[in-house]
């Protein structure tokens, strides 16, 4: 573990994300997890305390504890408020807020408390997400493309919730936007265009387009027959540069196909866990960068709170 990284965390929310991937992630690292927040204790880890709400967890927990908030988007706002008013830093489970105003009230709370607030993009922290930005920033780009689709959602979630912010729009397009955002690009310009079984919750699939800035932009994001994880650069000089699986976490190998006219290479990156990465990062630095980190926190809020306006025209007919 990274010097200076947490030593102590709470989960707030122990889902089937907080088990198979944050816990491990913790265990791998050598972090203690010091308290489980959720109304299942029956389910909870055996050696870690179980709190009823958060309140009584940032009451009964040494006040160097963080806090990682991996509960259904709805509840972010209020539990974050909770935990940064009382000086403790925080990692929400992305995407962190539903709306621009809980963002920004988030960002402010942190500020005025000296909290650090982080939001959980673990994919953010992965040798093939550097890769991208260095691509991004050196071979003039003409446009990006990006395919992310699931067979099924995972049973048993808050996805299953028919509210606009258990969609696929805030669950998986969130991804797609960060990584835009992270390229320094703006998301002002881009929108669905298209639904595709609108308003079922298990099928909905999403169709996103419009202008980064200069740069042309096209996703195809939700529920389809087959699993695709797949981000593509297209450049000034017709070259492109495709990156498989992009948006993920877990340490394995991704592809990068690079293809100039009749030239293929593939390129393998044996990559990371961008769980651990994350988890592992000195406190000093996420201070260090906590102002602009904020700002697209809550650039990415505000563009899915449009674009779930978007989405639900589409589902009532509007």
């Amino acid at each position: 573990m990274s010097e200076g990284g947490w030593r102590r965390f709470c989960l707030v929310g122990i889902g089937g994300h907080a088990r198979n991937r944050l816990i491990p992630a913790l265990v791998a690292n050598g972090q203690e997890i010091a308290g489980l927040v959720s109304s299942k204790p029956a389910s909870a880890l055996p050696d870690a305390p179980v709190f009823p709400d958060v309140a009584v967890a940032v009451a009964g927990l040494p006040p160097e504890t963080a806090f990682i908030i991996a509960s259904p988007p709805s509840a972010h706002s209020a539990q974050a408020e909770i935990i940064l008013r009382a000086g403790r830093d925080l990692i929400v489970e992305k995407p962190s807020f539903v709306t621009r105003a809980e963002a920004e009230s988030a960002a402010a709370i942190a500020d005025s408390n000296g909290a650090v607030l982080v939001e959980g993009f673990m994919n953010r922290y992965t040798r093939t997400h550097r890769r991208f930005l260095g691509d991004c920033a050196n071979i003039g780009l003409s446009s990006i493309e990006a395919t992310f689709t699931i067979p099924a959602a995972p049973p048993g979630t808050f996805r299953s919730d028919p509210a606009i912010c258990a969609s696929n729009l805030y669950d998986m397009t969130s991804y797609f936007l960060a990584a835009l955002l992270d390229s320094g690009l703006s998301l002002d310009a881009i929108d669905i265009v298209s639904v595709d079984r609108p308003g079922i919750p298990d099928r909905e699939q999403l169709r996103i387009s419009g202008r980064a800035g200069a740069v042309p932009v096209t996703a195809t994001i939700g529920i389809d027959d087959v699993y695709a994880n797949r981000l593509t650069l297209a450049a000034v000089d017709g070259a492109t540069m495709s990156y498989s699986p992009f948006f993920f976490g877990r340490a394995g190998p991704r592809t990068v196909i690079v293809a100039k006219g009749s030239a293929v290479s593939e390129q393998m990156i044996d990559d990371d866990n961008g769980f651990e990465a994350m988890l592992a990062i000195p406190r000093d630095q996420w201070l260090a960068d906590q102002a602009a980190r904020m700002d697209r926190m809550i650039t990415l809020t505000a563009a899915l709170e449009r674009m779930g306006r978007s989405l639900l025209r589409f589902r009532t007919g509007d």
